[in-house]
């Protein structure tokens, strides 16, 4: 969402809350998506129509339970989405700041980190522990020292860094502004975050910004709304260096909004931001230093707004045009494999619609928010199987086999990339997942599956390949 610049401070007390959960809505346009579960309360504050911002999803792997976390207008709320048939709030978080367009968050380790922007007032850098959850939620850190108004953030696990883009700072004593492209924070100490570095923009970029950027291998992808996508190298964070550009004219270019790389890291999914929508471009970046587009712009009905590359599959919530899923299969000819319209009602003007989705639960699921119409929870029918047809299947071996709780599975691959490996019981649900990352070549994983005794179908659904086995367990 593009931005507008408050200046005025408050805090408010944090407070929790619950509200009537809804399982059911009206049928919607669909294709390959099952609705499980959905969520909306439309006595929350409104900016506007929009009460809902970005969405995205928490699995603790100790007590192996999934949470849905978003925002609205003035408030943070925690939902548990174990059963993925219902959504059931937890807690609720006043922000410090109210009448918030966006809010944006990010998880480290166990940790919560969260920010907000165009606002009515300067707020904080908020960090929550949610090793206690279902039970309870502790805030342990808020302060507008790094940053009272931040637009997104995004935090690389290899390197233990937080991103914060469009960020500004507030001088109490003076009341003057800072405001940066982007920050680079340590999370060595994940409760005490310490600024490192700035982006400064070198000519004849001066002025540019950094709306979202996606970082991988100290690597970082900036969209930067209207002067284009920026690639710096940030190993150093003191001084960033820029590496190459795609700047306009490119086709279709807009306000370039945010961007994902595919897991062998070679090719970059971004989007352009605007009210009607824009087509989301596919870059090869084999020679970094020279990106080139791959096919053409693609979309659906609808505005992409962001997209995330997982496995095979781009799953892009689209304003007007509900969450979309795209088969990237083939780069230079994406198809659509699946889709949910969240937003039935008439798109005229403006931002409307399908804010968030995120695809990166293990169980398989897909959060979506919708700014009007609440939060959603779909699953893939058959995972798509229309498009996993064309694929070759090859069968794959477990030992022990019959196994106890433990064993071990092999899977040969050509090139890495990130996948699930999915568990179905003999009436097809799904009784386990988890991400898995395949290198080139065998991969071998533990496989711990606190399940009853019987038969179960083990399936890997890589870009070349289906992967299936037969197991039993004891």
């Amino acid at each position: 969402m593009k931005l507008q610049m408050p200046v005025s401070k408050i805090v408010s007390t944090c407070i929790f809350m619950c509200v009537i959960i809804s399982n059911t809505i009206q049928a919607q346009t669909s294709l390959n998506m099952q609705l499980l579960a959905h969520y909306n309360d439309t006595s929350l504050v409104k900016h506007n129509t929009q009460i809902w911002n970005d969405v995205m999803g928490w699995y603790d792997s100790v007590k192996q339970k999934e949470y849905m976390i978003s925002g609205t207008t003035d408030s943070i709320y925690f939902f548990d989405v174990s059963n993925p048939d219902t959504i059931q709030l937890l807690f609720r978080f006043f922000g410090t700041n109210r009448n918030c367009t966006n809010r944006d968050y990010y998880t480290y380790k166990h940790y919560l980190y969260a920010v907000s922007d165009q606002c009515d007032n300067f707020g904080n850098l908020q960090i929550f522990d949610l090793q206690h959850l279902p039970d309870s939620i502790v805030k342990v850190y808020e302060s507008d020292t790094l940053g009272g108004l931040t637009h997104t953030i995004f935090i690389e696990e290899k390197s233990a860094r937080m991103y914060m883009m469009l960020n500004k700072i507030i001088n109490h004593q003076t009341s003057e502004i800072v405001r940066s492209p982007m920050d680079i924070i340590s999370l060595v100490n994940p409760t005490l975050p310490v600024r490192i570095g700035r982006l400064v923009f070198p000519s004849p970029y001066e002025g540019a910004r950094v709306h979202e950027a996606y970082v991988r291998n100290d690597t970082a992808y900036c969209s930067s709304e209207n002067a284009g996508l920026f690639i710096f190298d940030v190993r150093d964070a003191s001084q960033p260096n820029l590496i190459s550009a795609i700047t306009p004219p490119y086709p279709q270019n807009g306000y370039n909004h945010s961007s994902w790389l595919d897991s062998s890291g070679r090719y970059l999914l971004f989007t352009d931001e605007s009210p009607e929508g824009l087509g989301i471009k596919i870059y090869d970046l084999k020679d970094i230093y020279n990106p080139r587009i791959v096919g053409t712009p693609f979309k659906e009905a609808g505005s992409p707004h962001n997209s995330y590359w997982m496995g095979r599959y781009a799953y892009t919530s689209a304003y007007w045009g509900g969450v979309q899923i795209y088969d990237l299969n083939k780069v230079d000819s994406p198809v659509i494999g699946a889709y949910y319209d969240t937003y039935p009602q008439t798109f005229s003007d403006g931002y409307h619609g399908c804010w968030g989705v995120w695809p990166y639960l293990p169980s398989g699921i897909i959060l979506a928010s919708d700014m009007e119409n609440g939060l959603f929870i779909f699953r893939t029918t058959e995972h798509l199987a229309i498009n996993e047809k064309q694929l070759t299947q090859l069968f794959i071996n477990t030992y022990p086999n019959p196994f106890e709780n433990e064993f071990q599975i092999t899977i040969p691959t050509k090139k890495p990339e990130q996948t699930n490996l999915t568990v179905y019981n003999l009436y097809g649900k799904i009784v386990h997942q988890e991400k898995i990352e395949l290198e080139s070549g065998a991969n071998t994983f533990n496989i711990n599956l606190a399940i009853p005794s019987g038969i179960y179908i083990i399936k890997v659904v890589a870009s070349e390949y289906i992967y299936t086995t037969r197991v039993i367990k004891k």
